[in-house]
């Protein structure tokens, strides 16, 4: 059997990329596009994934966001500061994935706060690293209507010096209402 396997691959290695796209029974990766967050800003898109990475540059992971856009183009975009991390956060918070504490620390790790009772949705992976990335494959999608918005941001105060915030880009979700001041909103765009 083994040497099946090897003569049918030395096979298709000597086939075109055409020949091979052509073959009877072959598979098609759907994949998505990486997307600088700009070009979401204030176009409709539908979150179907979610996934909380371990980030080499700091100690809160980035997020890793799958949707689909309004013309029907699947992309992946990823953020690391606090604006849509922060949101994705209190979504997983609202439906019992993470527990509440992770709203207290936005600069944590999120995986610390995984609740016992994680959806069959959800799925928590550890590596040998002892890294962990949270997956959220979302049974209905979160859609995000107004798309993303940015702000961008002076330097603040002096460099070196207590209270010194460098200029910088948040990106948030565009949404209608404020998400922090309700769970209203998740509600109506993403109900139990």
């Amino acid at each position: 059997m083994t040497t099946d396997v090897a003569v049918n691959n030395a096979n298709l290695a000597n086939l075109s990329y055409e020949e091979l796209v052509s073959m009877e029974g072959a598979e098609i990766a759907v994949g998505t596009d990486l997307l600088d967050k700009d070009e979401l800003i204030g176009v409709p898109f539908a979150i179907t994934g979610i996934f909380f990475r371990p980030s080499d540059q700091s100690e809160r992971e980035y997020v890793s966001v799958e949707a689909i856009t309004q013309d029907g183009s699947r992309v992946v975009f990823n953020d690391g500061g606090l604006g849509i991390r922060e949101t994705l956060t209190k979504w997983a918070v609202d439906k019992g994935i993470v527990d509440a504490d992770a709203t207290e620390n936005p600069d944590g790790p999120i995986v610390e706060f995984v609740s016992g009772n994680v959806p069959n949705y959800c799925d928590v992976r550890y590596d040998d690293e002892g890294n962990t990335t949270l997956s959220v494959y979302l049974p209905r999608p979160l859609i995000c209507s107004r798309g993303l918005r940015k702000s961008s941001y002076k330097a603040k105060g002096e460099k070196g010096k207590a209270g010194y915030r460098p200029a910088g880009t948040t990106y948030y979700i565009a949404v209608h209402i404020n998400p922090w001041s309700s769970s209203l909103f998740w509600r109506k765009l993403c109900p139990s």
